[in-house]
């Protein structure tokens, strides 16, 4: 196609490769050609397969996912990680770790949560949107017996701390904004509007511009009780 970059096609998808890390928009082009408007990216699989890019409609891949050097590549990549694991995991929190789309912040509450380092981030990386909250709250439905671990995050760091302390309030606020969140974003509603002084991102924002303030608030309340 271009010497720039080369597209494989299968299973539905695209895989995008390029000798660096930008996508030329040729390329861009040449993958909407290829599998269609109504497509996303997925990294994990462009991680699992050495792709710089994979895209295809959820169907297609999710079917990728499927095949068995995909699903043997993706295992072998987290063995390392599942060998160092102390404690007993959901089938559903093994399959976050072997195809789960990750971050440096859900990384961090990872390795805080079960001291399991996946190779990526090792930086203590703490949720700035809403959105990285609720990435948090997926990975947590996958084994919510990593609740009972939840305040260890606290000593992450001061942003960490405070997001911890607030973090009821936080996925309150959440719910209101985005009630459909756990559903697949085809099937999700649009977000409400937020309300004035509720809206989860506007918390998150005051929250993370003043965190020791939000700590050491909790701390009297705390000592108050």
């Amino acid at each position: 196609m271009n010497a720039d970059f080369t597209v494989t096609y299968r299973n539905g998808c695209a895989l995008l490769q390029t000798p660096d890390d930008g996508i030329p928009p040729m390329a861009m082009s040449a993958l909407t050609a290829l599998v269609g408007m109504d497509v996303v990216a997925d990294r994990r699989l462009a991680d699992i397969t050495g792709a710089s890019l994979v895209t295809g409609s959820r169907e297609a891949l999710a079917k990728l996912r499927t095949c068995p050097d995909i699903i043997a590549a993706a295992e072998t990549a987290v063995a390392p990680a599942l060998a160092e694991l102390t404690i007993e995991i959901t089938p559903e929190f093994k399959d976050w770790l072997v195809f789960g789309i990750r971050h440096p912040f859900t990384d961090a509450m990872c390795r805080a949560l079960t001291g399991v380092d996946l190779g990526g981030d090792m930086s203590v990386a703490h949720p700035t949107r809403t959105s990285h909250l609720l990435a948090c709250r997926l990975m947590l439905d996958r084994m919510p017996a990593l609740q009972a671990r939840f305040d260890t995050l606290a000593s992450l760091s001061p942003e960490w701390r405070a997001i911890v302390v607030s973090w009821d309030r936080l996925c309150a606020a959440a719910d209101v904004d985005y009630p459909e969140w756990r559903q697949p974003r085809k099937k999700r509603g649009p977000g409400r509007p937020p309300s004035p002084g509720t809206s989860c991102q506007e918390m998150l924002d005051q929250i993370l511009a003043n965190p020791d303030a939000v700590a050491e608030s909790d701390t009297v309340q705390e000592a108050a009780e």
